[in-house]
C-alpha cells in the first residue's frame, strides 16, 4: 500500500505596519508533501517427497519508498505613505527534496529429514539481497547527499534433534556470510527438554 500526506499552507495577504508609516503585505506559501508506501509479496512451495523427507521453498520480495518535498516561497510588497513613492518588492524561496528507496529480496529452502521416530535432521539455505538508494537535493539543483548501498547475506544452517525417552536434545549450527565485511559468522545452538514425572 501507499499513502500521501499533504501539510502545505498558504498564508497570503498578511498586512504589516512598519516603522516610518510603511505598509507591507507579506505572502507566504509552503509546500510540505510526503509520499510513502510499501509493496511486498511472497510465495511458498512445499513437497513431501516421501514419508521421511519434506521440502519448503520460499521466495519473498519487498519494496519500501518515501518521497519528501518541501518548499517555501515568501514575497513582500512595501509601499510608502506618500502617494508619489514607489512600491518595493522582495522575496526569497527555499526547497528541499528527499528520496528513499529500499528493496529486499529473499530466497529460502528448508529440508526436514525424519530418519526415525526419535531422530530428525533439518538443514537449509537462505539468500538475501538488500538495495538502498537515498538522495537529498536542495533548490532542485544542489545535491546535498546521494548514496547507493547493496549488500548480500548468505546463510546455511544444520540442526539435529534426538528424542530419548523423556528427554529431547537439539544441536545446531548456523553460519552466515555478509559481503560488506567479507566474513563468516558462526552461531552454534544447543537446547534440551526434559519431561519430569
Amino acid at each position: 500500500g501507499k499513502d500521501d500526506l499533504d501539510k502545505s499552507q498558504d498564508m497570503s495577504g498578511m498586512g504589516l505596519r512598519m516603522r516610518g508609516g510603511t505598509d507591507a503585505e507579506v505572502n507566504v506559501q509552503s509546500n510540505d508533501f510526503t509520499r510513502w508506501g510499501n509493496l511486498g509479496f511472497s510465495g511458498k512451495w512445499s513437497r513431501q517427497w516421501f514419508d521421511r523427507l519434506h521440502v519448503d521453498i520460499l521466495a519473498a520480495n519487498s519494496h519500501y519508498f518515501s518521497e519528501y518535498d518541501r518548499s517555501t516561497s515568501t514575497t513582500g510588497i512595501a509601499a510608502q505613505v506618500q502617494s508619489d513613492s514607489s512600491n518595493f518588492r522582495s522575496g526569497f524561496s527555499n526547497a528541499s527534496n528527499e528520496d528513499n528507496d529500499v528493496k529486499d529480496q529473499t530466497y529460502k529452502i528448508d529440508f526436514d529429514w525424519q530418519s526415525t521416530a526419535n531422530h530428525r535432521f533439518d538443514f537449509g539455505f537462505q539468500f538475501s539481497n538488500f538495495n538502498n538508494d537515498y538522495t537529498s537535493v536542495r533548490n532542485d539543483t544542489i545535491e546535498i547527499f546521494s548514496r547507493h548501498s547493496e549488500s548480500v547475506l548468505n546463510t546455511l544452517y544444520l540442526q539435529d534433534e534426538w528424542k530419548i525417552k523423556a528427554a529431547e536434545l537439539t544441536v545446531g549450527l548456523r553460519s552466515s556470510h555478509y559481503n560488506k565485511t567479507d566474513k563468516i559468522y558462526y552461531e552454534p545452538r544447543l537446547s534440551s527438554i526434559v519431561e519430569l514425572p
